[in-house]
């Protein structure tokens, strides 16, 4: 009575270690050959023991690939933060001559645009 479940256990288990639909696959492969899955076992377990082999290379590298991608991230943030502090450290009074120019360029580009407006609702009236 035992021995039935030990061999189907034993038929089963080489199996537990893999993904949940490749392990369909093999429990299919067992079942359709039903006594003649002896006679191959071997070799099935063989296949399911490099398959698994290869999900975690695949696994071990998709993590090494995951590290890699935020050190590049945070790599860029650091670059780009050092740089900007280094021009604007570099020469502060030429920087800050450069936004006050462009704040007022802004501002008198706005005051043209606003003036426009007032002007044309004026004649249109």
């Amino acid at each position: 009575m035992l021995n039935p479940i030990l061999s189907e256990y034993e038929e089963i288990n080489p199996f537990d270690k893999l993904q949940a639909s490749q392990k369909d696959y093999f429990e299919n492969i067992r079942i359709k050959t039903d006594s003649e899955y002896i006679k191959i076992s071997n070799d099935i377990n063989n296949i399911a023991d490099e398959l698994y082999q290869k999900n975690m290379l695949v696994d071990e590298y998709l993590g090494d690939s995951k590290t890699s991608f935020w050190i590049s991230i945070i790599a860029v943030i650091i670059s780009v933060l050092i740089g900007g502090y280094q021009i604007f450290s570099a020469r502060p009074e030429a920087m800050k001559r450069l936004f006050l120019e462009a704040l007022n360029g802004f501002d008198k580009g706005e005051d043209k645009h606003s003036n426009k407006n007032k002007s044309g609702n004026s004649t249109s009236n």
